[in-house]
């Protein structure tokens, strides 16, 4: 639940990937809703994904090694067919910075600001971060108002 700045703060683990897909993050805002474990209720006003820069994901996948996985079957940015073209894009990538500029295993801090309409109402069942309305990539940095084209 975002503060009264509306300020969220979290923490999580880096993502890993999966078939056809750079790591990412999947995000929704929510307005409207009872605050539990988990959103209840309200209306969706924003849907989306959030991507991380390429060179800092191999970096901690080589300090990791991922739990023991074969980093050479990773899809790679360029190669994302929702990322696509818009990596150059603001929005779509979260600023990330080391916690301890010495010590890269000891974690990273991710920060985005987002924008989204409180007036407007996505679909909730929109696939999980599409554009709501089943579009793609729909949802970068704030999505297309319900009903647009996707962006090109």
């Amino acid at each position: 639940m975002a503060d009264e700045n509306g300020v969220e703060e979290f923490d999580t683990i880096y993502p890993g990937w999966y078939a056809g897909r750079t790591p990412h993050f999947h995000e929704k805002v929510h307005v409207d809703g009872a605050a539990s474990t988990t959103e209840k209720g309200g209306r969706v006003t924003r849907s989306g994904r959030l991507f991380f820069d390429g060179a800092l994901s191999d970096q901690l996948f080589e300090i990791n090694a991922h739990a023991g996985r074969d980093t050479s079957d990773r899809t790679l940015n360029d190669q994302d067919n929702l990322l696509d073209d818009h990596e150059a894009e603001p929005g779509f990538m979260l600023t990330l910075t080391p916690a301890d500029s010495a010590a890269l295993e000891r974690g990273i801090i991710g920060t985005i600001n987002l924008g989204f309409d409180p007036t407007a109402t996505r679909s909730a069942t929109g696939g999980g971060g599409d554009g709501g309305n089943g579009t793609s990539p729909g949802g970068g940095p704030g999505g297309p108002p319900e009903g647009s084209p996707p962006p090109d």
